[in-house]
Parts: C-alpha cells; sequence; structure tokens
C-alpha cells in the first residue's frame, strides 16, 4: 500500500519517503530509483539505548527489534545502500550525509522556489510529525494524550535561510502554522 501511495504522489516537488513501513520492492517496482535511496539502520546497540532513555514498553520494542534485523537482512540481500546509526553523530550530521547523497537529485529539482510552496512543503514536513504520533497513540500500548506529546518542528515562514525548529505540543502544531515569533 505504501508503495501504491508513492505512486499516486504527483512528480512534483520532490517526495522524501521514510520510515519501517517501506520496503525494498521500492526500488525493484521502479518507484524509486537504488541511487535515490537509502536505508538508516541503527545498531542494535544503539537502539537498545534509545529503548531505555525512552522506557519503551516490551511490545513495541519487541517489535521496533525484529523490524530493525528485517532491514538489515533484506539491505544486505539486495547490496543497497545503507548509513549506520550508532549514537556517534548527531542528527544533523547523519541529515547532511543523506543531503549529500541525493544532492544531484535535489538540484535537479523540482524545487519549491516561491514563499508560499515553501510554506507549503514546510507545513507538509509537521503534519507528517503530528500523523506519526497520532498513528502510535492508536495502538493499544500507547499511552497518554497525544495532543500533549512535545516535539520538534520545523519554522514554516518559509525563509530560504530559516533553518528554526520549534519545540511545540502536537496539538499546537495541528492548530496552525508554527512559527518563531520573530518570523510572524
Amino acid at each position: 500500500m505504501v508503495i501504491d501511495d508513492l505512486r499516486a504522489l504527483p512528480t512534483s516537488p520532490l517526495i522524501v519517503a521514510e520510515g519501517s513501513p517501506l520496503p525494498l520492492s521500492i526500488v525493484s517496482s521502479g518507484s524509486a530509483a537504488r541511487a535515490r535511496a537509502v536505508w538508516l539502520l541503527p545498531t542494535a546497540a544503539f537502539q537498545e539505548a534509545q529503548f531505555a532513555a525512552r522506557g519503551t514498553a516490551a511490545g513495541p520494542a519487541a517489535l521496533y527489534r525484529l523490524l530493525r534485523q528485517l532491514a538489515e537482512r533484506d539491505v544486505r540481500e539486495h547490496d543497497m545502500r545503507t548509513l549506520t546509526v550508532d549514537g556517534s553523530r548527531p542528527v544533523s550530521e547523519i541529515a547532511r550525509a543523506v543531503e549529500g547523497l541525493f544532492r544531484g537529485a535535489v538540484l535537479a529539482g523540482p524545487r519549491a522556489d516561491t514563499l508560499d510552496e515553501r510554506r507549503q512543503l514546510l507545513r507538509h514536513m509537521n503534519q507528517a510529525i503530528v500523523a506519526q504520533v497520532l498513528g502510535y497513540h492508536a495502538r493499544p500500548w500507547a499511552a497518554g494524550d497525544p495532543e500533549l506529546v512535545e516535539s520538534l518542528f520545523v519554522c514554516e515562514c518559509g525563509q530560504p535561510g530559516c533553518e528554526a525548529d520549534l519545540l511545540a505540543t502536537v496539538g499546537e502544531a495541528s492548530a496552525g502554522a508554527l512559527l518563531l515569533a520573530s518570523h510572524s
């Protein structure tokens, strides 16, 4: 279904699809070019440290361990490009590594060039985070109010040089555009 959803999206602007539901068949089906695919794989030790730090319940942890193991096996069998996530590099450095791998595709475009196009993409990105939190909280083992979950969101001002993040609740992100006070 994920591949069908991706095929249904417009070709412009560029699409970044991520997450454990993405099968390697996304490349073999022709929905993504091998040169435009990378799997970020956590090491077992890093994954366990994250579970411990977050107090992840046994059920979800077992599922995520299994998903990591399946992804490791599949990328090895299909010789797919990977980046290892082991906690030795900050998220910003991993993001720059991914950007470097996809630099040619991004430069080739299409891109969001107008302020409104950039704002729409940033809003879409924040709403994807909201959807992930709400999806997690729809599971039977999830506890708490998803509207109160805090996360980092991007400033939706759309200014080309803005790289600001905002700490906000899912409820705040759902209510409207997120802007730094100085960008409104």
